[in-house]
């Protein structure tokens, strides 16, 4: 009997383990795993014991090498006893997803040191054109994860938030850089958050300016127009609306 329990996901760029229980009538001299990594490669290896007796019943454990990017990593777990008999478990697949990187930051007016409530928030990766819009809540700030984002995120790509308010006379954008080793030594935390849990926290806050005369019809027009092309291209650069 093999006995063994995926987790539910782990994270890219990190190593994990994964462990099975064995048992038998009489003892075990062999267990291996099968994998497929995100690239599609098959690799197998011994599993190591971690916890069994002298016939060599009980745990076994091996650490899968980190994967590059996200993906889907397949697993088996195959054991030969004393007999030379032969078991295996069934395939098993796990979620390799991106770890967090918090976006997050307060929108202002220009005219005051107010936090604007309910603007609109767009949050774009000027690499790959991914895009989430989200609400700016309670005190004036949003939050995004850019791990949602379909195309993922990299180091050194550059960010421009947008924002409007509900009555669309005031707007502006900010931008940043990703830069995940900074932001992880040295996370940018909003008041509530006390602990960062190793996660990078990046902060950007945008800074709105009325509308002139002039473009007090343009900028909603062109903002209207933003939207729709968002969202008719968003099978294909992954937009995510945010609730």
């Amino acid at each position: 009997m093999i006995v063994t329990t995926p987790p539910a996901f782990v994270y890219a760029g990190y190593t994990f383990n994964l462990t099975a229980y064995v048992d038998d009538d009489e003892g075990i001299v062999q267990v291996r795993i099968y994998y497929i990594d995100i690239e599609g490669v098959l690799w197998t290896a011994n599993m190591s014991q971690l916890w069994t007796d002298v016939n060599g019943i009980g745990w076994y454990i091996f650490t899968v090498p980190a994967q590059s990017w996200k993906g889907i990593v397949s697993y088996f777990v195959w054991a030969r006893d004393t007999s030379d008999l032969t078991n295996k478990t069934g395939w098993y697949d796990i979620d390799v997803i991106l770890p967090p990187y918090i976006v997050w930051g307060y929108v202002f007016p220009s005219h005051d040191d107010q936090v604007v409530i309910g603007a609109m928030v767009i949050v774009r990766n000027n690499v790959t054109n991914d895009s989430v819009i989200t609400i700016a809540g309670a005190g004036g700030r949003y939050s995004v994860d850019l791990a949602k984002f379909s195309s993922g995120y990299v180091d050194d790509q550059d960010l421009t938030v947008f924002a409007i308010d509900v009555d669309l006379r005031w707007y502006g954008m900010s931008y940043g850089t990703i830069d995940i080793l900074r932001y992880i030594t040295s996370p940018q935390l909003p008041p509530d958050v006390l602990d960062s849990g190793g996660d990078p926290y990046h902060r950007i806050d945008v800074l709105l300016t009325e509308i002139g005369e002039f473009t007090y019809v343009l900028v909603p027009m062109l903002m209207a127009m933003t939207i729709f092309v968002l969202f008719r291209r968003r099978k294909k650069n992954g937009l995510t609306v945010k609730e």
